[in-house]
């Protein structure tokens, strides 16, 4: 089973869920519609180790690739994680500047006491992305995995997509 994770303002059916469900149309893939605004971050991650026990890979896009993060430690999974929140602290007050300061306080205490292994952490980071910094996810996680694409935010580009298919096809196999 695979879980995929949108970002804060995204859909369930995003580009990460479509393109893995052309790679592997008969597996499981939840994606699950979150209501970040309303769920304190400790239900929410409560809600999604429910819901992903059984997965064999988590993926997370943005505001979703930090709790992606945090799932990959705590499921002991590998995760992708496509231009990922990561601080989250220093998104405030832009671009989240509707969430709740509260939450980005108990996202920060999740991190610092998160426990991942980095050999499970993929990143593939759009080096245009003007809406979070590629530059700080890099010093942040600083990744053993990582693949820099010519996207912003939004990444969609044929590059991305081959990049995005040959990591989870490197990841798993369904066979």
């Amino acid at each position: 089973m695979i879980l995929n994770l949108h970002g804060i303002d995204g859909k369930a059916n995003n580009t990460n869920f479509r393109e893995i469900r052309k790679i592997y149309p008969d597996v499981t893939v939840v994606s699950p519609q979150i209501d970040y605004y309303n769920t304190p971050p400790e239900t929410l991650i409560a809600e999604l180790m429910e819901t992903g026990k059984s997965a064999e890979l988590v993926i997370g896009n943005s505001f979703g690739g930090f709790f992606a993060y945090l799932l990959c430690g705590m499921l002991k999974c590998k995760c992708i994680l496509t231009n990922p929140c990561i601080p989250p602290d220093a998104y405030i007050p832009d671009p989240l500047q509707d969430y709740q300061r509260a939450y980005v306080e108990e996202m920060n205490k999740m991190l610092s006491e998160s426990d991942i292994n980095m050999d499970d952490v993929y990143v593939i980071l759009g080096i245009n992305d003007t809406v979070l910094s590629p530059q700080l996810t890099k010093q942040t996680l600083n990744p053993k995995h990582l693949w820099e694409v010519p996207d912003d935010h939004i990444l969609c580009s044929d590059e991305f997509l081959s990049v995005f298919r040959n990591t989870v096809k490197e990841i798993v196999d369904f066979g």
